[in-house]
């Protein structure tokens, strides 16, 4: 299957995934002007199996807090960094596994544990937005 096949399916598996898992609808497009100055975080991770690649979401640092909020059920403010960024390891792991199900229905994969990228990458994929926020999703075969 080709990237562009499996990238077609991002905005489902995110769309999925932020509202099963933290209550977050999809809205209308973000002016990504709002989050010039903020910094992003970034979580990627490996699979392997009938297609081989790399899987990464990013956000800027207060979405990350909102979704991390959300998914915990928790006050943004009483979030630690750990908790943000294990929240952010938990939806790659979440998203990518949903992607790879859409595409591959009668498939295992194995997915390596997810890891920050820093400095942030710039690919794209789909774009996940709400009132809020904007969460990028990407996918890369090798």
């Amino acid at each position: 299957m080709s990237v562009e096949q499996i990238s077609a399916t991002l905005q489902t598996a995110m769309t999925e995934v932020l509202e099963s898992m933290c209550f977050i609808l999809p809205g209308e497009p973000v002016d990504m002007a709002a989050f010039a100055g903020e910094p992003w975080m970034e979580h990627t991770l490996t699979f392997h199996g009938p297609e081989e690649g790399r899987f990464g979401i990013r956000a800027p640092r207060p979405v990350a807090v909102r979704i991390a909020s959300d998914f915990l059920g928790e006050d943004p403010v009483d979030l630690s960094e750990q908790q943000v960024g294990e929240v952010m390891n938990e939806l790659a792991n979440m998203v990518c596994g949903n992607v790879l199900g859409h595409c591959y229905h009668d498939h295992a994969f194995a997915l390596t544990s997810p890891t920050v990228m820093n400095p942030v990458t710039q690919e794209q994929g789909a774009q996940f937005d709400w009132e809020e926020g904007v969460l990028v999703a990407w996918v890369k075969t090798y």
